[in-house]
């Protein structure tokens, strides 16, 4: 069941490659909490950030409207037993869980995913799972710092596409089990010593300021990407723990598996990984039910194309493999996928 206007990709594309992010609060330099009234200035915020006049941004910055790609599709499986009664259904679907905050943003909290299952489970009986698919880049359109208000309308949305699908279901033919899967090495980028970026992080600042001082805005914004990318593995390990991005590089094994039932296929991904790479997954797919699941077998942040790292933004600044894994990722997925059709 395709979900529309429920949620966004936040790599707004700028000509300096892409934003920051297309959702900020009033202040600048806080760009992760964000209503949908505040996303058609933030673009401009973050311009005058860089260093460009406010009345220039006014006139030639562009509004903050998403122009990314997203996945709108609400993958639905039912399990059902021999009387038809619901034993269990996945819910599949590519956006961030994050509606609830702020006000709430140190809760732990099921979210809207919390709330659209308990609907599901009401409605149909059974155990309802919500799937996290290709949506690294994507997150929900918020009306306004309501906490869990938002994640409740949400989760009723999806919970309201849910029922659609299973009144529209078809029954799986031959429904034989089948496991594919495959471990591919991939490369880790190479970071400084955590002296060593202190100090490069220091210097990229000082450059930055002089730009900004300059009106230079695009080398400013260039300069933003730089500087996340250093200060993100700065931060990120120590959330690690023992595993320190800083110190580390070599190969790193990432494993692609995929369950099938007939022609249902759930497709797992570790690590985040944006909506691009599961768009073309499921292009080049045999079967068009297919299910992506990611954060699966563990995580080493974002997965994403050798484009979105020139590019720039968070999801590549945050992004620990180096440039060409993601392609490496969906040429392994495409071998899984045929194995399980020839199989």
């Amino acid at each position: 069941v395709p979900i529309t206007g429920l949620a966004y990709n936040r790599r707004k594309h700028i000509p300096e490659g892409v934003a920051s992010m297309t959702n900020v609060e009033s202040s600048l330099n806080n760009y992760y909490f964000g209503n949908t009234p505040d996303m058609p200035r933030c673009i401009r915020e973050q311009y005058v950030n860089w260093g460009m006049a406010p009345e220039d941004a006014e006139e030639h910055a562009p509004l903050g409207l998403p122009d990314g790609p997203i996945d709108p599709d609400l993958d639905v499986v039912r399990f059902t037993d021999k009387d038809g009664k619901t034993i269990a259904v996945l819910a599949d679907y590519a956006t961030h869980a994050v509606s609830c905050s702020p006000p709430v943003p140190k809760l732990i909290s099921a979210g809207f995913p919390g709330f659209m299952a308990d609907l599901v489970e009401e409605d149909q009986g059974g155990v309802c799972l919500f799937l996290y698919g290709a949506g690294a880049d994507t997150r929900p359109y918020r009306s306004s710092a309501r906490g869990f208000e938002e994640a409740q309308r949400v989760g009723f949305v999806l919970a309201t596409g849910v029922a659609q699908a299973i009144r529209e279901a078809e029954t799986v033919k031959d429904p034989i089990l089948k496991v594919e899967n495959e471990t591919v090495q991939v490369a880790l980028r190479d970071y400084p010593s955590r002296a060593e970026s202190e100090k490069l992080l220091e210097e990229k600042k000082k450059i930055q300021a002089q730009a900004k001082a300059e009106g230079r805005y695009s080398d400013a914004k260039r300069l933003d990407d730089e500087i996340d990318a250093i200060g993100f593995p700065m931060s990120f390990g120590r959330w690690d723990g023992e595993q320190e991005w800083l110190g580390r590089s070599g190969d790193v094994p990432l494993e692609i598996q995929a369950i099938s039932i007939g022609d249902v296929v759930i497709l797992s991904f570790p690590n985040e990984v944006n909506v691009s790479i599961g768009m073309d997954i499921k292009k080049s797919s045999w079967t068009k039910r297919l299910m992506l699941a990611t954060l699966t077998n563990g995580c080493w942040m974002y997965l994403v194309k050798k484009e979105e790292y020139d590019e720039g933004g968070y999801e590549a600044a945050a992004a620990r493999l180096a440039p060409g894994a993601g392609e490496k990722l969906l040429e392994a997925a495409a071998d899984v996928l045929n194995r399980m059709k020839e199989n």
